[in-house]
């Protein structure tokens, strides 16, 4: 583990924002894991985690692909939901059994194709990829239920 270098923070940090309508995310850090595996921890976290060595600190972030393109954590999406102004996907309480499951979803929105919020009823419940009117769940396989 080790703190991220600021090139890929502002690509990250540039990608939230885009995509997500994210900012003022300067408050935390950020710490590359290890193949592409990104985390983020409040500062005071973060200032724990080198007294002694951490192993792993924060939460999943994301993820940076070989090709340079990020993936964000369900996990992220989930703690920042409140925040997030773009690509949010609300889904129906039938749509939103099936996304959890970790089934695709025929979907009609105004989000544009890529990695979308998926939320029902104002909750965000993971991260999707919306592509050609399909919605794939992102959702970990550990973590759906169904």
């Amino acid at each position: 583990m080790e703190p991220l270098d600021g090139k890929t923070k502002t690509a990250l940090l540039s990608f939230l924002e885009d995509r997500f309508g994210l900012t003022d995310l300067e408050g935390f850090s950020f710490f590359a894991l290890g193949k592409g595996r990104i985390h983020l921890a409040t500062r005071e976290a973060a200032a724990l985690a080198f007294q002694p060595p951490a192993v792993v600190a924060g939460l999943p972030c994301a993820r940076l692909s070989d090709s340079g393109a990020f993936k964000p954590a369900s996990m992220l999406l989930q703690l920042l939901g409140p925040l997030i102004s773009k690509s949010r996907v609300d889904l129906s309480p039938e749509q939103a059994k099936e996304f959890i499951a970790g089934r695709d979803i025929a979907l009609q929105a105004e989000a544009t194709d890529g990695f979308i919020a998926a939320c029902s009823r104002g909750q965000v419940l993971g991260c999707g990829l919306l592509k050609a009117g399909m919605l794939k769940s992102q959702v970990p396989r550990a973590k759906r239920i169904g």
